[in-house]
């Protein structure tokens, strides 16, 4: 029998084998954790770009979607600008012979209030015109109408139209004839008698209802005012009966040809809103905006300085409405595609000669 005469540096050998071989085995368990750490990193990356990607964001919420629960999507104002640039581009409203130029002006206008304004004002009125309707009214028979004071001074306002000579003046004429008498309707003057008195507004008013309540037989003459305006515009009305600016502008023919291109442009422009799914923001800022100014182009005045003797500088646009503006500009189009088509060297250079 051998017995080991270092019995303690044997058993620290061992103990230094064992302890390397603990430090081996946990350091391939660290790697082997981390190795797996890094695959489910990745896995998890791979999987939030996937959801981003299918409509979320990286947090995990939802990303924004249109009122449809559609994607948000750029084309659908991409192609409504193209429109808007084509409109623009392919037809110039100002090209009109200077026999055929109406004018738009006056004298000493400036040439930016020509090109903004001027459109807006020319041929504006009051938002009430005035009209002489004539009713017969028999003996015992009132007119049948009820009234009540109106803004202006004098003038009164038709709340009701009950039995009576105007029920049966309007049923003798057609529907929606010039001279029918509706509710809302404002009357200036019976025969000759007015309700105008700034000391007592209230005795004018009693007098205007007398005449309108009496049962003489013979014919009424009422001076009858007739809204130009919607109903919930009417409050644009000056007290004085005379025509204000915000009344000249909304009845000019200029802006009437406006609002009917902005309303057909931004109606367009509704649409590709509600296919994009972007917020309601980009709607008047960029689909109003965009056909705001595309109906000032198409119907503001036009100026010339070079022009003969005896034709206006500030002229009205040759485009009337939108449906004229868009066909113009197909046929304009239509037209240097042909061109391009037939010589397309001869028609680049004419293009690049424009720009020098």
């Amino acid at each position: 029998l051998v017995l080991d005469r270092h019995p303690q540096r044997r058993f620290l050998s061992i103990m230094g084998k064992a302890a390397k071989a603990e430090a081996k085995a946990e350091a391939k368990d660290k790697a082997e954790a981390k190795a797996k750490v890094e695959s489910n990193s990745k896995e998890d990356q791979k999987s939030k770009a996937k959801k981003h990607h299918k409509g979320q964001h990286k947090n995990g919420e939802e990303a924004p979607r249109g009122l449809f629960g559609q994607p948000r999507l750029l084309f659908p104002f991409c192609l409504f600008l193209f429109i808007c640039i084509g409109l623009v581009m392919l037809h110039d409203p100002c090209d009109v012979p200077e026999k055929k130029r109406k004018d738009c002006g006056y004298h000493g206008m400036t040439k930016g209030y020509c090109r903004s304004l001027a459109c807006f004002t020319k041929g504006g009125k009051a938002a009430t015109g005035k009209v002489t309707v004539k009713v017969k009214r028999g003996e015992g028979t009132s007119l049948g109408i009820e009234v009540s004071p109106d803004k202006v001074d004098g003038w009164v306002r038709i709340t009701s139209i009950g039995e009576g000579a105007v029920q049966e003046h309007n049923k003798a004429l057609e529907t929606g004839a010039k001279e029918s008498i509706m509710v809302g309707d404002i009357i200036e003057k019976v025969d000759s008698t007015t309700g105008k008195d700034k000391k007592n507004p209230q005795a004018g008013f009693e007098r205007m209802v007398k005449a309108l309540s009496a049962k003489q037989s013979g014919t009424v003459a009422l001076e009858v005012h007739k809204a130009r305006l919607p109903s919930w515009l009417m409050w644009v009305r000056s007290k004085s009966g005379k025509p204000g600016n915000v009344e000249k502008v909304l009845t000019a023919p200029g802006f009437k040809r406006f609002s009917k291109t902005f309303s057909y442009l931004s109606g367009a422009g509704l649409t590709c809103w509600l296919i994009s799914g972007y917020s309601f923001a980009s709607l008047p800022l960029y689909y109003g905006g965009l056909s705001a100014a595309v109906a000032l182009f198409t119907h503001r005045c036009c100026h010339s300085d070079k022009v003969s003797g005896g034709v206006p500088h500030c002229y009205k646009p040759g485009t009337e409405s939108i449906e004229e503006a868009l066909t113009k500009a197909k046929d304009n189009g239509l037209a240097l595609i042909d061109k391009f088509r037939k010589d397309p060297k001869a028609y680049l250079r004419e293009v690049l000669k424009a720009f020098k």
